[in-house]
């Protein structure tokens, strides 16, 4: 599994957001600006995490984007299962994956299965407040 550009530059604005907001929202230009992100890519982003509620969106003069709970609120599997669509390692354990028929004798399936949670636990034990936190963002590169 390999976390996408998309779902690494969602998690930076999702922080960016967090840090800068204060509840007000926030141009995108300044998000992009800040974040070093194309402002067109950027725009897919911000609409794919509007469609799943996680920022609210306002147009016009001191419009821009903003977080709709507290940064502790938010999970990074929250933010990446959206982005990524999925955070299975291997494509039989995919959400609406058809059955595998060798499923019933594989050998491996255990494993993959043990790593799927490990990496979905991982990712949501961990919120947008987390990486605010200064030790954290040491210790983490996204």
């Amino acid at each position: 599994m390999k976390i996408s550009t998309r779902g690494r530059y969602a998690l930076r604005v999702m922080v960016d957001i967090a840090e800068h907001s204060g509840g007000n929202y926030i141009a995108l230009k300044e998000i992009a600006s800040r974040q070093d992100i194309s402002l067109k890519y950027l725009e897919s982003i911000m609409t794919a995490l509007s469609k799943a509620g996680l920022i609210e969106g306002a147009h016009g003069k001191g419009g821009g984007y903003r977080l709709n709970r507290a940064p502790d609120e938010y999970t990074l599997g929250d933010v990446l299962r959206i982005t990524e669509s999925d955070l299975a390692p291997v494509k039989c354990l995919e959400k609406g994956a058809e059955s595998c028929p060798l499923a019933d004798n594989c050998r491996t399936i255990a494993v993959w299965r043990e790593f799927d949670k490990l990496i979905n636990d991982f990712f949501d034990s961990k919120t947008l407040a987390d990486l605010m936190n200064e030790e954290v963002i040491n210790d983490y590169v996204i």
